[in-house]
């Protein structure tokens, strides 16, 4: 009875080593435990740790595309799963790129499928949005000619890219962006009243189309 507890607490001990060992090995290589990722994104040169793609953009080689590409593929080498649907606090990583006005950067990753205009609990403004705050005046050009929308609406405080634009106080920025929002806005209300057309043509009783023209 001895031996065998002693068998028991030998192996538990060891079951114990090797669990700390292993869940020290993922916090060094940074495995994530979801596709928002623990411990460094990229470690460039082994000197210079990222622990976000915002500040993997904004530093000072975000424009580098060398660097980009190098920093893409060794969060992927670290285990963490790089698709449209990774966010880390500075979400979508369409987002960071816009943040820091790194164009080619945003070209690189949205040629990859990421996201052009999704907005959600995790990535709470759209690129769009977020170029627009900080007055990129570039990036807004690019994306607007992409298709994203200025009326599209950030998740929490429900504000469209023309205000951020106006809060960025960057003139060609908010002139650019309010342009394409009047453009967007002219084209809403023009397909509300070619609905509002179609219903009064429809064979319906005066009722059922005043619940169509207000729903």
């Amino acid at each position: 009875a001895v031996n065998m507890r002693f068998k028991i607490i030998t192996a538990a001990l060891l079951l114990g080593i090797m669990a700390g060992f292993s869940a020290d090995v993922m916090a060094q290589v940074g495995v994530p435990h979801s596709k928002r990722g623990t411990g460094s994104l990229c470690d460039y040169d082994s000197r210079t740790r990222y622990y976000t793609w915002r500040d993997i953009f904004c530093s000072p080689y975000g424009g580098d595309m060398e660097f980009i590409e190098f920093c893409y593929e060794d969060s992927i080498s670290r285990g963490y799963v790089i698709d449209k649907d990774f966010t880390d606090s500075g979400g979508y990583v369409t987002a960071s790129a816009a943040a820091c006005g790194r164009l080619e950067g945003l070209k690189f990753f949205l040629d990859k499928g990421f996201y052009l205009d999704e907005v959600n609990s995790d990535s709470t403004q759209t690129p769009l949005q977020t170029a627009a705050e900080y007055g990129r005046y570039e990036v807004c050009k690019y994306l607007l000619d992409k298709g994203a929308s200025p009326v599209k609406k950030s998740f929490v405080v429900h504000k469209d890219a023309y205000y951020y634009a106006k809060e960025s106080g960057v003139q060609s920025v908010i002139k650019l962006v309010g342009d394409a929002w009047r453009k967007w806005q002219g084209l809403a209300e023009a397909r509300r009243e070619q609905y509002k057309k179609e219903i009064q043509n429809l064979n319906l009783n005066d009722y059922e189309k005043f619940k169509l023209k207000h729903n």
